[in-house]
């Protein structure tokens, strides 16, 4: 494995192999620099890194996620990646994760919003390091905002987010859309 950045290559078992220029640095040991091992865990296709390698398994950390997903989506693990977009946002990460945690200011700030979903049954359940947003049936299949094609399909609304460790949250400036429908015709 070679860093495109640096060039350095490691074994496969991540020990150093080469380091452009190492020899000419005094008492430089590769043996000091080799990959460090991480955790990694999978839950419905997706991967999940960890930096402590010593860190509680994923399915203990986030027990009942895996559950709950698939309560509301049972074909969740075939799911296929569709589309990724980042959004730069200029806001503290911490207005962003407290405005995704609550809809209190759904009805003023998302009329659209709330005329499609049934807010009588909005549900916001934490956990301690997830939370899951639900919501019944539609009202509609149409409105200002979304539309929704007639079919097999059934409309939650369902929003996880992935809450990491307390000092895992340096960028929580990133953050994903729950549909790429939810900002068509947005920059």
């Amino acid at each position: 494995m070679v860093c495109p950045y640096h060039a350095w290559a490691y074994d496969f078992d991540g020990k150093l192999r080469t380091a452009r220029g190492c020899e000419n640095v005094d008492g430089f040991d590769k043996s000091e620099f080799g990959l460090k091992q991480v955790r990694v865990d999978t839950m419905l296709g997706l991967v999940f890194v960890n930096l402590d390698a010593d860190a509680p398994a994923f399915a203990e950390q986030y027990a009942g996620l895996e559950d709950d997903i698939l309560r509301w989506m049972p074909r969740a693990g075939q799911l296929g990646f569709a589309v990724g977009r980042d959004f730069h946002l200029k806001a503290n990460w911490k207005v962003v994760i407290d405005n995704f945690q609550e809809c209190y200011h759904c009805e003023p700030a998302h009329p659209a919003f709330v005329d499609l979903v049934a807010m009588p049954t909005y549900r916001n359940k934490t956990h301690q390091y997830w939370s899951a947003q639900t919501s019944d049936m539609p009202h509609s299949n149409q409105n200002t905002a979304y539309d929704f094609r007639a079919g097999r399909r059934r409309f939650r609304v369902r929003r996880v987010l992935r809450l990491a460790q307390p000092d895992d949250l340096a960028d929580a400036g990133r953050a994903q859309p729950d549909d790429p429908a939810d900002d068509a015709g947005r920059p």
